[in-house]
């Protein structure tokens, strides 16, 4: 996966420097993973940091939102009742830090372990396998 190099960093620096004591014509947002904020830190993208108003990272969702996200998106698809069992629920939320994508790719996993050994219900052995496959 590409990342954004501190060279990039820098020019974006240089093109905001560009009459900001009299104007403000530029609205960037900078969107990504981790590593763009833990390039911001390094001295060289200091400036460019002190020039970045708003500042948002997207925390994970709490269990009790991992929960109701699985059987929303389980509805969804045509699944009925409870597929997943609550502690593959607390080990879902565990395991994926509570983001949206990791939930995903999990529980699919998840499913697809299960039905493989013809179980009707995702247990907390059935997260673990499925995570042990992710890592």
């Amino acid at each position: 996966m590409p990342t954004i190099t501190i060279a990039v960093l820098d020019d974006l620096r240089m093109i905001f420097n560009f009459k900001m004591d009299s104007a403000d014509p530029y609205i960037l947002l900078l969107a990504g993973q981790t590593s763009i904020r833990n390039k911001l830190v390094i001295n060289a993208c200091l400036p460019l940091k002190q020039r970045i108003r708003l500042k948002y990272s997207m925390q994970g969702l709490s269990e009790d939102e991992t929960a109701r996200y699985i059987h929303h998106r389980m509805g969804a698809a045509g699944g009925g009742g409870d597929i997943f069992a609550p502690e593959a629920l607390s080990a879902i939320h565990a395991a994926s830090n509570g983001f949206p994508r990791n939930i995903n790719n999990l529980a699919t996993h998840c499913l697809m372990y299960s039905a493989a050994k013809g179980a009707r219900v995702v247990d907390a052995d059935a997260v673990y396998q499925a995570n042990q496959e992710l890592m």
